[in-house]
């Protein structure tokens, strides 16, 4: 289909939230599903289809859907994983899995800020997920995050 076309364009990303607002969940799995085929990782990176997933995909889908994407992002490998995390609008999407995610999704989302954290915390996108990731972990995230600062001090 037409999907992610429609989501990269500046226009159509506001149909297609829109069409995700609706009641219907056949529909709004049937454009996921269209967003999740071939590169995900595109869609995330791209700046009107980043709103169609943080604003919309993920606060209007099923918890199980959601946990699906969430999963292809994670899982995805820390080369896509840092780009996303690095991207102005990537990193939108990074920021809603730690204020939002399931517990799982946050503790598989820090390891990730904590295994690439000198690159994240030195880029202006990066060091937003890693703010949010601080802000929304508490003190066993902050212990865990300077633990990883001194090791690269250190090292």
């Amino acid at each position: 289909g037409r999907v992610v076309e429609l989501a990269t364009n500046s226009y159509g990303c506001h149909v297609l939230q829109k069409a995700l607002d609706c009641e219907e969940e056949d529909i709004r799995l049937l454009i996921v599903s269209e967003l999740l085929l071939g590169d995900p990782a595109q869609t995330l990176l791209d700046k009107h289809a980043s709103h169609v997933w943080s604003k919309h995909a993920f606060e209007n889908l099923e918890a199980e859907v959601k946990d699906g994407i969430v999963d292809e992002l994670i899982n995805s490998g820390p080369v896509v994983f840092a780009e996303v995390v690095k991207d102005q609008w990537g990193s939108h999407c990074v920021q809603h899995i730690l204020k939002h995610g399931s517990e799982a999704h946050r503790a598989q989302t820090l390891l990730h800020l904590l295994d690439g954290l000198l690159d994240f915390a030195t880029s202006e996108q990066g060091a937003e997920s890693v703010t949010q990731a601080l802000k929304e972990g508490g003190e066993a995230t902050l212990d865990r995050i300077v633990g990883r600062m001194r090791e690269a001090a250190n090292g």
